[in-house]
């Protein structure tokens, strides 16, 4: 909880950061744009609501 603060609070200062996270729902509620890389290779980029909305590279890249 203290990092997510801390995040939010850099960001409302509109710091860029760059986050490499794998808990997904921390990662969704502080990130402006995602990206999902698999063996180095981005197959996903956009904003959190459009990877939520993305059923199939849930599946078939994040497990879900």
């Amino acid at each position: 909880d203290q990092i997510r603060e801390v995040l939010l609070d850099l960001k409302r200062h509109d710091l860029a950061i760059l986050l490499v996270e794998q808990h997904y729902d921390f990662a969704m509620r502080v990130a402006d744009k995602v990206y999902v890389m698999t063996t180095g290779t981005i197959v996903f980029e956009g904003s959190p609501s459009e990877l939520d909305a993305a059923t199939e590279v849930q599946a078939r890249h994040l497990g879900a």
